[in-house]
This record gives C-alpha cells, structure tokens and sequence, in this order.
C-alpha cells in the first residue's frame, strides 16, 4: 500500500485558475493556488492541482477570493534561488475539491441560482379540483 501524507484544507483562491489538458490522453488539469489561514500573522500559500473530471467540473465556475475544499495527497517541493534563501511550497494533488457554497458547473451563473430549480406556475382558474399543489407545481391530471 503506497503511503502519503493526505490533506484536508479549506482556502481561498488568490488568482484565476489555470486550466489545461495534458498528455496522450488530453486528460483535463485545472491548477490554482489558495491560502490557508493557520493563524498565523500570513496565510500559507498552497499550490492545488486537480484531475480529470474534477477539474472539469471546476472550469468554468472558480475565481479569485472563492472559498475552496480540497482533499488529497500533499508533498512539500524545497528549492533554492540563486539569491536567497531556501523555499519551500505544499503542493496537493487533489481528488476531492468543492467550491463553499457552490455547486459544479451550475454555481457559474451570474445570479448564483440553481438553473433546475423549477418556477411555481399561477394556479389554473377553472374546476375546483385543481392538479396545482400547494407549492404551485401543477402535477397534472391524477391517474384513474
């Protein structure tokens, strides 16, 4: 069984995600960086990768200042400028990762609505027995 270090963050993104496809197979790659308030005087920065259908999903409907869930594996990359300093930067490749308060594709419309969400029609003038319910769905006629 491979063994990793696996995360669990929320973050808040801090630039437009980069989204690309890679590879033979053209698999889909959407990477962004989010910070993470660990009550610190700064946030850490944390370079977030996701795969696949996942990063379809998010294409279109993550911007700056988004809160973000993310799960997944995480290693440290180390590196050292020429003129400073050693550095380093958590990198999560994640599997799991969920707009707050969003959902998929559909959270991208400018008003933030549901797109399924059905609108109550008015309520028919006519018989008494009427196939509108309470909530202004119309159920049509019953079975018989």
């Amino acid at each position: 069984m491979k063994q990793g270090l696996e995360v669990a963050l929320i973050g808040t993104l801090g630039r437009m995600p980069s989204f690309k496809r890679v590879g033979e197979q053209a698999t889909a790659c959407l990477s962004f960086t989010a910070a993470v308030d660990t009550g610190a005087e700064q946030p850490e920065w944390v370079a977030i990768t996701c795969w696949a259908d996942v990063a379809e999903n998010l294409e279109d409907c993550l911007k700056p200042g988004d809160s973000v869930y993310c799960e997944g594996k995480a290693r440290i990359d180390r590196w050292k400028p020429e003129d400073g300093p050693e550095r380093a930067m958590l990198k999560v490749s994640a599997r799991v990762c969920q707009p707050m308060g969003k959902i998929g594709r559909r959270a991208s419309s400018p008003s933030g609505s549901n797109e399924r969400r059905r609108r109550p029609q008015a309520k028919p003038s006519g018989p008494s027995r009427s196939t509108v319910d309470s909530r202004g769905y119309d159920r049509g006629e019953p079975f018989r």
